[in-house]
């Protein structure tokens, strides 16, 4: 038993009257107020965790056998608001978990007492469900789980997923046995209403246990009571494959550069591709793309008839871009239902969904880590493209306001790091090794964006608990909160974001797996990116997974002492960030890297494809059962294909050439043998619009060749853009001033627009470089 100059009074003996404990809740409503008002002193939190401790002691000296509901429901109402605020206590005093440890059973008082103190997952010996009086299931459940928010000390996520494991493991028990019972709904409503998994993206512990409880319970809780009759799969010989890429929103300002690079350039001729939106506001776009390679279709608002409406489409696959593993949206609820016979999600979802209806997880080959296999719920599917395509602004960023600097309160003359910080927040880790850098380089400062994920009456509350977190991880390091500002907005608002952006020197890594699309936009802008390397306790490469895209290593930290020094060197050195700017925008402007586009929609169709043709050949059990990562074909043999497909387009083989050339990119869909093979395939069938794609993406890495210039001009040419072939050949006749067949082309284009100079000068030129040649001899 703890001190009695804390709590001096034996739970188990005394019992007070409930005018005392009203008493308790008026002081520690007040203390709250007070707290929420002057959230920087140290004097109203102590104040306010005082008030819970009272209150707590004098909860849990009621009579259990006298229930005072309006008591217990103005207690849990305190209890919500110190969750809706997260003003939970930052960590459990040793007097209190000492106090907490002596509680026993799962009387209301004791419950109750223990919801008031402290957050479920800080409690171990937590009473199960069914431990609980069945009249507070409600209000238990939503303490029991409710996720540590923002900044995680080490330990906090695994703790959180033991406790939510262990109590979500006894509420699918309830569920499964009795569904109907109005207890087991509260629960149930509760859990769907507060609990996260994004605190799990930071556990260091397997959370595989967790997600399969999840998936289990998510089926159950949204099928409803139906029994849905399975979908019908058809093997895709002869005919193209319906896709569904279901999204949030898809029309004008729709957040969408990490999904649409998965399907804008899949080739029309093998798939359908049907972008499926949930918002009412999209009706209006979708009308004026009905002509569009994608079609737009806006599901009904009712999820009972989204579901009724998807498989009615008769898909063969949908694609389901959102993070339904972490967050419950209205994409997880559709993903927790089987729609269609082949379900896939991404990585966007950064941990296994745990959902039985999801049958593919697709990674990337330079993020695939073997020893990871284990936890994931799904097949993984292994692509041959980019690891985190994203589909960057065109115009690359936003103009940074005169005068921007001054109107946020930053010096003029002040070194900026940069990070965004999404709904998955940040470790103890992170916040500390900020403030050690903020340590060591005394003139910088640190602008955060928080992406606010909360309902907006929460925003407020949620933006003062992460600065109240965070604030303490810098006075432990002696920096002033000042030296920080924290932006709140919205996850839609990239234009705000690219402003603040655009006024920083250095952008750091905040270590989430929403967070590369920001680093992408920041390299795009040529702003040196502190990254720390993926390892196996990152279960997604980050930063550094495009830092390695652009062969760009050496800005990528081995540990965070290197880390901290190369972030400081930075802030030190501005010549050496205007070098490293520069060495930025010359490695994007050779290397597209997690820019093609191209590549992604390629390499993600064909493993589709792949997925679909083993699905329907072993039949959707065998098909998830199989641990090996499922993928195209080995890259070993491109070059081969290459050659191959060389060969038939030689000898008038087009059909030959642009099978070997799709065979190759399955392979490999960043090789630039394989794209230029496809693009003249494609030209030779006379689908020149394809054609001038793939040559496009083709000199973006292999801008000194002039052979491949000269073939872009001539599909441009055959595709009716006339300026931009003239473009394309000047560069290859600039490149190689040998080229006959460029020159005889240039001479046509030039008699065709009444050019006479340049006729002339084209003219002379053949004359001197191809004398003998009979073309030439023609010549006026």
């Amino acid at each position: 038993m703890p001190s009695s100059a804390v709590y001096d009074s034996d739970p188990t003996t005394l019992l007070l009257s409930g005018d005392e404990v009203v008493a308790a809740l008026d002081r520690l409503e007040s203390t709250l107020v007070e707290f929420s008002r002057h959230d920087e002193s140290v004097a109203a939190r102590e104040a306010f965790v005082r008030a819970r401790r009272a209150a707590a002691q004098s909860i849990v000296q009621l009579s259990k056998r006298a229930i005072r509901k309006p008591l217990v429901d103005r207690a849990t109402a305190l209890i919500g608001r110190f969750a809706g605020a997260g003003m939970q206590v930052w960590e459990t005093e040793v007097d209190d978990a000492g106090w907490l440890h002596g509680l026993e059973g799962g009387e209301w008082p004791t419950v109750l007492a223990m919801m008031m103190l402290t957050s479920a997952w800080q409690v171990p010996r937590a009473p199960r469900l069914g431990a609980v009086p069945d009249w507070m299931w409600g209000e238990y459940a939503a303490w029991l789980f409710s996720p540590p928010r923002q900044v995680l000390r080490p330990g906090d996520a695994d703790a959180y997923f033991e406790q939510a494991a262990r109590q979500l493991e006894e509420l699918n028990h309830w569920q499964r046995r009795n569904p109907g019972s109005a207890a087991v709904r509260a629960a149930a409503d509760a859990y769907v209403r507060v609990t996260s998994q994004l605190p799990l993206t930071h556990a260091r512990k397997s959370v595989r246990r967790y997600a399969e409880l999840r998936g289990e319970f998510l089926s159950r809780f949204y099928a409803s009571g139906t029994n849905l009759p399975p979908v019908s799969l058809f093997p895709r010989i002869g005919r193209r494959l319906r896709i569904g890429f279901v999204q949030a929103r898809v029309g004008p300002g729709a957040d969408l550069r990490t999904v649409a690079p998965l399907y804008s350039h899949l080739d029309p001729r093998s798939f359908e591709t049907i972008l499926l939106s949930l918002s009412q506001d999209d009706v209006e776009f979708a009308k004026q793309r009905v002509a569009s390679t994608e079609a737009v279709v806006v599901l009904a608002p009712n999820p009972g008839d989204r579901i009724a409406e998807l498989r009615s489409m008769a898909l063969d696959a949908v694609v389901f871009c959102d993070n339904v593993a972490a967050q419950l949206t209205e994409i997880t609820q559709l993903a927790s239902q089987r729609v269609a016979p082949l379900q896939v999600v991404n990585y966007r979802s950064s941990l296994t969904t745990g959902l039985p209806e999801i049958d593919l997880f697709v990674t990337a080959e330079q993020t695939y880590a073997p020893e990871l296999t284990c936890e994931y719920t799904e097949r993984l599917g292994v692509v041959c493209g980019p690891a985190m395509p994203i589909a960057l602004p065109v115009g690359g960023g936003e103009a940074v306001a005169d005068g921007l600097r001054a109107r946020v309160g930053m010096p003029a003359d002040a070194v900026l790091f940069f990070s965004v910080v999404t709904a998955e927040g940040i470790s103890l880790e992170t916040g500390e090794i900020w403030a050690r850098l903020l340590a060591q380089s005394p003139g910088a400062r640190l602008v955060l964006v928080r992406e606010t994920n909360e309902k907006a009456t929460e925003v407020v509350a949620a933006t003062t608990h992460f600065c109240q977190a965070l604030g303490r991880v810098l006075t432990s390091q002696s920096v002033a909160s000042e030296r920080v500002a924290v932006f709140p907005l919205p996850v839609g608002a990239c234009h705000d974001v690219r402003m603040l952006l655009g006024m920083a020197d250095v952008c750091l890594e905040a270590g989430s797996s929403d967070e590369p699309t920001w680093v992408a936009e920041a390299l795009a802008l040529g702003l040196p990116v502190v990254a720390l390397a993926a390892g196996k306790a990152r279960r997604w490469p980050g930063a550094s997974g495009l830092l390695a895209s652009l062969a760009l290593d050496e800005l990528i930290a081995p540990n965070a002492a290197a880390w901290l020094a190369q972030a400081a060197g930075l802030a030190a050195d501005r010549g050496r960030r205007m070098e490293l700017g520069a060495r930025i925008r010359a490695a994007i402007d050779v290397n597209p890297g997690f820019r093609d586009e191209l590549a992604a929609s390629d390499a993600f169709g064909a493993l589709l494809e792949t997925a679909f043709d083993e699905l329907a050949a072993l039949g959707p059990e065998q098909f998830r059962a199989q641990r090996e990562p499922l993928r195209c074909m080995a890259s070993e043999v491109v070059m081969e294909m290459v050659a191959a497909g060389e060969a038939a387009l030689a000898c008038g083989d087009n059909e030959g050439a642009a099978f070997e050339a799709g065979l190759a990119l399955r392979a490999d869909a960043l090789n630039v043998g394989a794209r230029i093979l496809r693009g003249r395939a494609l030209l030779a069938e006379g689908d020149t619009a394809r054609a001038v794609t793939y040559l496009l993406a083709a000199v973006e890495y292999r801008s000194d060749d002039p052979g491949l210039w000269y073939t872009l001009a001539v599909a441009l040419r055959q595709n009716r853009q006339g300026s931009e072939a003239l473009q394309a050949l000047e560069t290859s006749l600039r490149l190689d001033r040998g080229q006959v067949e460029a020159w005889l082309m240039l001479l046509e284009i030039a008699e065709g627009a009444g050019a006479v100079e340049i006729a002339r000068d084209a003219v002379a030129v053949l004359r001197e470089i191809a004398p003998d040649d009979p073309r030439v001899a023609l010549l006026p």
